[in-house]
């Protein structure tokens, strides 16, 4: 039964949904690398949809059919703003993505003689029914009726059928401009041809060479800005929400999944010193990104009084926090198949490893990054290469560490009046919190020795070679030669060549400042080189 369309100028404000589905689906090629998801792509079109910049075929029970797209001037069918961008993905991911958007998909007519199309989207079940042929029969006669000279559209390389049809319909090749790599990469299109349909006989202006050279110079620098932003990001397959309860407070975390199915090989991430969150404020993503491409899965959470989770992390000691470890393993061994279990412990969370394997926690091998042995030990070390970059000479430096000795006697005695009023009437800088004071006093007594004596499953430590918070060259010695007194030999240590505390390269000591953008433009090329591979090496036994 033949139906009855009718082409329409607009939409019913009913079929808002209906529309942003039906263009994101023909169209998804186009917006997957940029906007995400298919459900992310509907509700960031939903919201910028206009229109009185559309013709829309329905049928007579006013079911739509199919939809067409212009621009008129500055104005369009997609009229999205920088608000619609951060309502849908939060202010960082929203302003990247509506600068790329912008740079990517801005299209303009040639001329103001020129309708220019943004796109036409059939419903599947009306495919084949002439709805295409009369919404482009639309086009022709509002292009007329408002005095255009011509209608203009582009078409990929990858769509051979729409662009027989445009053939068909009289539109003429203009120009032809190939996609360089690697934007044609990201967005999947290898060229597009601008095709014209004139109503009078018009020239064909010439080419714009140096307009047409800074469109192409916006487009790779969008390209690499989104490119760089994606390889930043987290690249889990799936996140499982594991929430779990410790000493009263309730934490939060997430598990990230790799590709594989399971049972999984889950790294446990074990945060050094303040206030982390699961991802270390991003700064565990290119070590996760390694390990889920390899296969494993991570684990992290939020310390206490941290993003979502309860509670002070500055009221724990690291026996508290090696209990929290427990009681989470215990939750996702509930929630996920488990092949094996590692810890990847950072800095203070070396410490958190020793009091596990005193109580010989169900670990199948444990990382330690920069791992110190004693807490006093670590301080003055600390403390002794902040007077070294301060310039102090070997007596201000003796001065200056008898000012920490004391400061250190009142923590140890839980002082904190005359601690801070020791730091005020010096000019070394400010006091610490009283939090901060009473974690200290806490763990003062930390030490890893025994613990280190207590591991009997497989072992990796990674020291920098320039670590300005640890003594590194200690702790390497120290676990070496406790693991030859207890004859474990199931174990691997390094000195990292050229890399700090964190295992980055050694010139952030000096230039942190640089960091953030580094990671931007390198990745993980801030790294040492070899840190992440001998991590990947060492698990790949397991």
């Amino acid at each position: 039964m033949k139906r009855n369309i009718e082409i329409r100028l607009g939409f019913h404000e009913r079929d808002r949904n209906a529309v942003a589905i039906l263009y994101a689906q023909a169209f998804f090629r186009k917006f997957e690398k940029v906007i995400g998801k298919p459900q992310e792509v509907v509700a960031l079109l939903e919201r910028g949809l206009n229109p009185d910049y559309c013709l829309c075929a329905y049928d007579e029970n006013h079911h739509l059919l199919g939809i067409a797209g212009f621009h008129i001037g500055k104005k369009a069918l997609i009229d999205l703003s920088l608000s619609d961008f951060i309502t849908v993905f939060g202010p960082v991911k929203g302003v990247a993505k509506a600068l790329l958007a912008g740079i990517l998909f801005h299209r303009a007519a040639k001329s103001k003689q020129e309708l220019l199309m943004d796109g036409i989207a059939v419903e599947e079940t009306a495919r084949g029914t002439g709805v295409g042929t009369l919404l482009f029969q639309g086009l022709f006669d509002l292009a007329k009726e408002r005095g255009f000279s011509s209608i203009a559209l582009d078409v990929i390389d990858e769509n051979p059928k729409a662009k027989a049809l445009y053939l068909h319909l009289d539109f003429k090749a203009n120009q032809y401009t190939r996609i360089p790599w690697p934007i044609s990469s990201l967005i999947g299109v290898t060229g597009v041809t601008h095709m014209v349909h004139s109503f009078i006989p018009i020239k064909v202006p010439a080419k714009l060479m140096g307009i047409k050279a800074l469109v192409v110079l916006f487009i790779l620098v969008g390209a690499f800005v989104l490119w760089r932003f994606d390889t930043m990001d987290l690249h889990a397959h799936k996140h499982v929400e594991i929430s779990f309860e410790s000493q009263e407070n309730q934490l939060y975390g997430t598990l990230y999944l790799p590709k594989n199915e399971g049972p999984y090989n889950i790294v446990f991430f074990v945060h050094g010193d303040g206030p982390q969150d699961r991802t270390g404020a991003g700064e565990y993503h290119f070590i996760m990104n390694a390990l889920l491409r390899e296969g494993y899965a991570c684990f992290s959470y939020d310390k206490a009084g941290v993003g979502a989770s309860e509670g002070n992390w500055l009221k724990q000691n690291m026996t508290d926090r090696s209990t929290e470890v427990l009681e989470a393993i215990h939750v996702i061994k509930e929630n996920v198949e488990i092949n094996k279990i590692g810890v990847m412990a950072f800095s203070q969370g070396g410490w958190v490893v020793s009091e596990l394997a005193l109580v010989d926690a169900p670990v199948d091998y444990y990382v330690v990054i920069g791992g110190a042995i004693d807490w006093s030990d670590q301080h003055l070390y600390y403390s002794t290469q902040q007077a070294i970059k301060r310039g102090y000479s070997e007596a201000e430096t003796e001065e200056y560490l008898a000012y920490i000795e004391t400061g250190n006697r009142f923590i140890a005695i839980g002082d904190y009046d005359s601690y801070r009023q020791w730091v005020e009437n010096h000019a070394y800088g400010t006091p610490m919190s009283k939090d901060r004071f009473e974690f200290a006093l806490l763990n003062q007594e930390a030490n890893a020795i025994n613990g280190i004596y207590a591991i009997d499953v497989p072992f990796l430590g990674l020291f920098g070679e320039n670590d300005l918070n640890v003594d590194s060259r200690e702790s390497y010695e120290t676990y070496r030669a406790i693991f030859e007194q207890t004859g474990h030999t199931h174990t691997k240590l390094y000195m990292v060549p050229s890399a700090n505390h964190e295992l980055l390269n050694e010139r952030y000591n000096q230039k942190r400042h640089r960091l953030t953008l580094d990671a931007f433009l390198i990745g993980d090329k801030i790294y040492a080189a070899n840190a992440i591979e001998w991590i990947l090496e060492f698990l790949s036994q397991f």
